[in-house]
């Protein structure tokens, strides 16, 4: 959320700056990207760990 913020900002402050560049993002596409995110996060974070977290510690060593 903070990014999306920062971003908001610099463009804001690009408009100001330069004058003609119009900055316009519509909800929807806020909201693709917030939830692409998240899934990535869920895919390749959360659920690797859960998988690990149900091994035995010492099964998991030896196999390593």
């Amino acid at each position: 959320m903070g990014g999306l913020l920062f971003a908001a900002g610099v463009s804001a402050g690009l408009d100001h700056a330069l004058g003609s560049w119009r900055f316009h993002a519509v909800p929807w596409s806020i909201a693709l990207g917030l939830a692409l995110a998240i899934g990535t996060g869920v895919v390749f974070g959360i659920f690797p760990a859960w998988r690990a977290a149900r091994l035995d510690p010492v099964e998991a060593l030896r196999e390593a």
